[in-house]
């Protein structure tokens, strides 16, 4: 699968959870502390595919 197929995945890997956290009866810290781990632990996974498909 080349790159930008990964990417786009990603992206909506990323919408469909972050819709759903949103909709959450939450308390505002709780859903912020949550989005942002979560797109820290997005950014390494992409970073990890970018290194696979990398070419040296």
């Amino acid at each position: 699968m080349p790159l930008i197929q990964m990417n786009a995945l990603m992206g909506h890997v990323r919408d469909v959870p972050l819709a759903a956290l949103l909709e959450l009866d939450l308390p505002a810290e709780a859903k912020a502390r949550t989005i942002r781990a979560f797109n820290k632990l997005l950014w390494v996974q992409n970073d990890l595919v970018v290194r696979h498909y990398a070419r040296n």
